[in-house]
């Protein structure tokens, strides 16, 4: 589970109470959900992971918690997956062969990589999907799948200064996506400074958007040494809907992130870092032409992106100060922000009383 997930599941926990009252409600969760009223029993900070070798280092934890998660799902009447598709698809098929009746919201992503996936996920009596065009996708699989929203599609506008405002660095939730991304980022800001300076021209002051997930990773710590030692105004600040306030422009992750920023109308920069091995590995298993979610709703085959892409190697912080550089011109701008605003005609909000009507209905529980 992300983060995105557990603030998923905590907006449609207390609707599911509200139904279901004499039901304990337990399983996998991070703080919002527990905040929402789930029992937290497997905690999916440890379990989070990107590329091969982080994925092995993190496997120890992946197979305590899946038997946790199995052997609490031989006591329950039902069982609702939320995200976190290297646990929950495993759970999943262990539900499936034990005739337990599953739900699953915000299923794998499988319309870009792995496919094949959809062929499990057709025993589900249920995926709730973020976007239309996923639920389309695994209808025509026989899926019983249906839209419901995404949270973010409720979030109110932050104010954006497109003349003096911060540079958002975004560098994602997981501890082993901020090591390769942190560096890239702040390396980006630095040159793009250096090249102001060149010109006569102010440097622009940067801003970290740390996930509160990485509380005591020393993220926070790591990016203002990094800064220091290049030289970078550099603000680090818990969450980014907080960072958001003030900005010009954005260098951000792959991921959820990339959503947020563009409902918000932030003309941003994605880059997804990968080591050399995970590179290799995504060119032969992901389907997708694109992979910030902006990109993927809008743009349309074989046409201009929405908002620029860096490869995801080589990792090169003078490529992103140069992307960064095109987007602070006025009309690239206003012209970013232009091919934004049609993002949230594509993205319904979340309706957290339907989906949880609708996934207690199908697990039988209504």
């Amino acid at each position: 589970m992300e983060a995105s997930g557990d603030a998923l599941l905590a907006a449609l926990l207390p609707h599911l109470r509200a139904l279901r009252p004499d039901l304990r409600w337990a399983g996998m969760g991070g703080p919002l959900s527990a905040a929402a009223g789930l029992e937290v029993l497997v905690d999916p900070r440890p379990l989070a992971a990107h590329g091969l070798t982080e994925a092995l280092g993190a496997l120890p934890a992946t197979l305590r918690a899946l038997r946790r998660l199995r052997a609490l799902a031989g006591d329950a009447r039902a069982l609702l997956l939320v995200d976190a598709p290297e646990v929950n698809t495993r759970l999943l098929r262990h539900a499936v062969a034990r005739g337990i009746p599953a739900a699953y919201l915000a299923p794998p992503q499988a319309w870009a990589w792995r496919a094949g996936r959809a062929e499990l996920l057709r025993e589900a009596r249920w995926l709730g999907c973020l976007f239309g065009f996923e639920a389309a996708w695994y209808a025509a699989r026989g899926a019983r799948a249906v839209e419901v929203g995404h949270p973010l599609r409720l979030a109110p506008p932050p104010l954006l200064d497109p003349d003096g405002g911060h540079v958002l660095l975004c560098p994602g939730s997981r501890p082993s996506s901020v090591r390769r991304a942190l560096p890239l980022a702040v390396g980006a800001l630095a040159a793009l400074n250096a090249r102001r300076a060149a010109r006569g021209e102010g440097a622009l002051r940067g801003v970290v958007a740390l996930s509160g997930w990485l509380a005591g990773s020393g993220a926070g710590e790591e990016a203002r040494a990094l800064a220091a030692r290049l030289g970078v105004p550099l603000e680090a600040r818990e969450g980014l809907r907080p960072a958001l306030d003030g900005a010009r422009v954005a260098l951000c992750h792959a991921g959820t992130a990339t959503l947020e920023l563009g409902l918000a109308g932030l003309p941003f920069v994605a880059m997804a870092p990968l080591s050399a091995l995970r590179a290799a590995v995504a060119r032969r298993l992901v389907r997708a032409p694109r992979y910030a979610l902006p990109n993927l709703l809008l743009g349309a085959p074989g046409g201009a992106p929405v908002c620029e892409e860096l490869p995801p190697r080589p990792l090169d912080p003078l490529a992103a100060a140069l992307a960064l550089e095109r987007l602070l011109a006025p009309a690239a701008w206003a012209e970013a922000r232009a091919r934004l605003g049609g993002l949230a005609g594509r993205v319904a909000p979340l309706d957290a009383p339907a989906a949880a009507r609708g996934a207690l209905g199908a697990l039988g529980l209504l």
